[in-house]
């Protein structure tokens, strides 16, 4: 791959600095001095010249940047069928292939293609990537919890939260290593492969309002509410943890509001902490939401379960930090077990810092999947291309498919 980087690298670069020497370095005249340029024309010569090197310039930077951001994952070597996935792949079709189902949807994660599922033969994946896929699928799925891209024509599985799982419609999960909540999974044999615990609705009714609800920047709230309408429950889904805070170089946070904190940053980088303690097993998310001067201001974070790194990034270039669109989560705890978010800041800041962790209550996921059950669809038949079913609606209501 690194090879490859280079050839592409300079197989650009090479012929763009000749251009730029050959017109911006050479003499006056880019010709020779037969072709001396006279009265109006000389003055025209230089501005074309000033033009033509900003022209030879960029387009060497942007070969440079596009042969310097070129990712592993999508290269034809890197694609070749992992013996993991592929076994699990195969545990998914035999598994589907017992319960009866025509169509399932599985996902996959970690991802090294855009459209992993493909390449194992399972075309209704949790991942999708393609010009084709209308904004407004983006957007819906980025509703759900999953990481989708609002015009940029994708949607991603990450660890989804079981009731994403639910809104999605996945059935099926391939993912090596994981760590995941017993009661809503059922791993498939000895493979990476697991099979959610609550059973696939094929489609069910729900409110009409449940569309009109209002935008919030919080993903766990935005998930809260909409499962709340969809219920007709009038319980928190998550349980908002209490937890702590630190600094490494004395960063004065001063409580402003529930979860929220107001940071004043000293006059070097700093590191804020917060963190808590599990009191009882479960499924956690966490959420980390800056406000405007944040934002810019927050150069790097990591988040920690048990001592072990679950995420990270780092922002460079005068980059910030970004609100997810979807459901941020640690994922399964045991009681007794420590998470933190650890959050680098420019020196000199002040802003806002909205930080919290929850714990997903599975007495309201139960109680809500069993009224969403009361009212779900009977499926009659079902192809790759059609679904078939009835349902009786007692008053105005929408059908969730």
């Amino acid at each position: 791959m690194k090879k490859n980087r280079i050839y592409h690298l300079l197989s650009f670069l090479l012929p763009c600095i000749g251009m730029l020497l050959l017109f911006a370095g050479g003499s006056r005249y880019p010709f020779g001095a037969e072709t001396a340029l006279e009265s109006d024309a000389a003055i025209q010569y230089y501005p074309f010249t000033l033009l033509l090197s900003v022209s030879v310039g960029e387009t060497a930077l942007n070969a440079f940047l596009t042969a310097g951001t070129a990712r592993p994952q999508f290269t034809a070597d890197d694609l070749n069928p992992d013996p993991v996935m592929q076994q699990a792949a195969d545990a998914v079709r035999n598994d589907a292939a017992e319960k009866g189902y025509a169509v399932f949807r599985t996902a996959m994660y970690p991802y090294r293609s855009y459209n992993p599922e493909l390449l194992y033969g399972l075309p209704y994946g949790g991942s999708f990537y393609s010009s084709l896929i209308p904004d407004a699928l983006c957007m819906t799925c980025g509703a759900l919890g999953m990481d989708s891209g609002s015009g940029l024509n994708y949607y991603f599985y990450q660890e989804l939260p079981p009731v994403s799982m639910l809104m999605t419609g996945l059935q099926y999960v391939v993912m090596p290593n994981a760590k995941l909540d017993a009661k809503c999974y059922r791993q498939l044999g000895k493979t990476a492969a697991y099979a959610f615990a609550y059973d696939a609705l094929p489609g069910f009714l729900i409110p009409q309002d449940a569309e009109n609800l209002p935008e919030m920047t919080d993903p766990i709230a935005r998930q809260q509410a909409l499962f709340s309408v969809i219920t007709g429950l009038d319980l928190p889904l998550y349980q908002v943890m209490a937890g702590e805070n630190t600094s490494d170089n004395g960063a004065v946070m001063t409580a402003a509001g529930a979860h929220t904190y107001h940071c004043e940053i000293g006059d070097a980088y700093d590191t804020l902490t917060f963190s808590f303690t599990a009191d009882s097993d479960g499924w956690y998310v966490y959420y980390l939401g800056p406000d405007a001067a944040m934002t810019a201001a927050i150069k790097a974070y990591e988040v920690q379960c048990d001592g072990e790194k679950d995420c990270a990034e780092q922002f460079m270039l005068g980059g910030g930090y970004g609100i997810p669109n979807y459901v941020t989560q640690i994922g399964w705890m045991e009681a007794g077990k420590t998470a933190s978010i650890s959050v680098t800041v420019q020196s000199g800041a002040s802003g806002d810092l909205d930080v919290y962790f929850a714990k997903q209550d599975d007495a309201v996921l139960d109680a809500g999947c069993r009224i969403l059950r009361a009212h779900a669809m009977t499926e009659t038949a079902r192809s790759d291309t059609e679904l078939c079913g009835t349902v009786t609606a007692e008053g105005d209501r929408l059908l969730y498919l």
